[in-house]
């Protein structure tokens, strides 16, 4: 039934007076136009059809209606987008599906994104300042059905929907994909028979998983939810757009993050993390230094041991005793260290350096032996620069034969100084995100 047939026609058409027979007369036309100065008197017919009403007049009466007969705009809309259980009959008319449904799959002019944006951006849709629901912006804690305004409710649907579509991506990135047999996550040293699509780790299959431009494809493939949080919270912008720095590029930052993620979830899921970290675990020389690889991690509490001000009466004897003495030499050269660069202990250098000179210390030292070499042609290549280092290593190499095909599978330790060590370091720093590893120099572990 039309929410308009209780409206009385009488409201908006008069009945108009009756007329009275005149007798029909004929006039001539006048010899001359005349044009008359007083105005016509106005009429006092009734206006057989009411005014136009506007839009807001419209929706004022629509709006009466829906208070009166559906006790709230809450209800109305309830009804309008009611969503019928599976098994039950339909109540609705075929008008209102047919209008229903035009909107929900954007056949209007005006869909849904424009009415999210409206009720999100009302001024009355947002809480007033001291009210205790600004706080429910945006949680996870309390359903959005308990939210009273509009704007915090819609956050907390949107971020708890985002959520557990993040969840589930993260969750099919721990699983090889079914579609691309190259894209495997799950990649292991060895299997028992037990799966029967067990991936095992070879040089093909670590090529694929050790390109971090690779995996960046993988992940904007098949988590592209995860992908793009991440990238918001790593990624710079300039005008609002997001750029690529040079150096720390933001996607190498998400490869790292959306790996980590997946390791969590599945411990079997080591080709995008776990064989990644071991070898650039070798290549940083943390099996001779590990404590500088694992303090950047954070998987030590020397920060917390600082906070807390465990060391603040730290004496000489105090570190004296700390020392592990079964290792002696290892002791001898703390102690050097000290007595060399304390003052106050310098009068034990002397003994220090006997100690080290004694038949026990030096009872394992190494034979000498005659190096043999053979000199290279030098350049005119500033070793100490950055670009410099590149260009004089690459005509060192190609001097002894060393092309990129010779250097597949091979790893080399070039020696120098420490300014030339720390250009080669600076070298693998900048190129870090090269998809090659002949020019990234990931293959040269440079040493003094």
């Amino acid at each position: 039934m039309s929410i308009f047939t209780n409206l009385d026609p009488a409201d908006f058409y008069g009945t108009p007076p009756a007329r009275k027979a005149k007798p029909r007369t004929v006039f001539a036309p006048p010899a001359t136009p005349t044009v008359s100065s007083t105005p016509a008197p106005a009429s006092s017919q009734k206006r057989l059809r009411a005014p136009r009403r506007t839009k807001w007049e419209k929706i004022n009466d629509i709006l009466g209606h829906i208070t009166k007969d559906l006790d709230g705009l809450g209800n109305f809309l309830e009804l309008l987008f009611y969503h019928r259980p599976h098994g039950q009959k339909d109540l609705r008319t075929k008008r209102h599906k047919a209008m229903v449904t035009a909107f929900l799959g954007g056949q209007t002019n005006v869909k849904m994104g424009h009415i999210i944006d409206l009720i999100y951006h009302h001024r009355q849709s947002q809480p007033p300042p001291h009210s205790p629901q600004r706080d429910l912006a945006f949680s996870s804690k309390v359903p959005h059905t308990e939210i009273s305004f509009a704007r915090p409710s819609l956050s907390s649907w949107a971020l708890v929907l985002v959520g557990k579509e993040a969840r589930k991506q993260i969750e099919k990135l721990t699983h090889n994909d079914p579609t691309d047999p190259a894209d495997v996550t799950q990649v292991r040293a060895s299997t028992n028979g037990r799966v029967a699509d067990a991936v095992l780790a070879d040089w093909d299959t670590l090529e694929q998983n050790l390109s971090i431009p690779k995996i960046a494809v993988k992940y904007k493939r098949r988590g592209p939810v995860p992908w793009y949080l991440t990238e918001m919270m790593a990624a710079p912008t300039k005008g609002g757009v997001i750029v690529v720095r040079q150096r720390r590029p933001h996607p190498t930052i998400q490869v790292g993050a959306i790996s980590s993620f997946v390791l969590s979830r599945n411990r079997y899921a080591s080709g995008y993390l776990a064989l990644p970290l071991a070898i650039w675990q070798f290549a940083c020389k943390s099996h001779v230094d590990e404590k500088r690889i694992f303090s950047r991690f954070g998987f030590t509490d020397h920060l917390d041991r600082v906070m807390e001000q465990k060391r603040k009466k730290m004496t000489t004897e105090s570190l004296y005793a700390d020392i592990d003495w079964i290792h002696r030499l290892t002791a001898l050269h703390w102690v050097l260290i000290l007595v060399t660069f304390i003052p106050q202990l310098a009068h034990l250098r002397t003994a220090v350096r006997a100690a080290l000179k004694s038949p026990e210390m030096t009872k394992l030292r190494l034979r000498l032996r005659k190096s043999v070499g053979q000199p290279l042609g030098t350049n005119g290549e500033r070793e100490t620069e950055t670009q410099g280092m590149f260009r004089a290593r690459l005509d060192f190499e190609a001097q002894m034969g060393l092309d990129e095909k010779a250097f597949e599978g091979l790893i080399i330790t070039p020696r120098g100084d420490g300014a030339s060590i720390a250009a080669m370091w600076r070298i693998k720093k900048y190129l870090s995100a090269h998809p090659n590893h002949y020019k990234a120099f990931r293959n040269r572990l440079a040493s003094t």
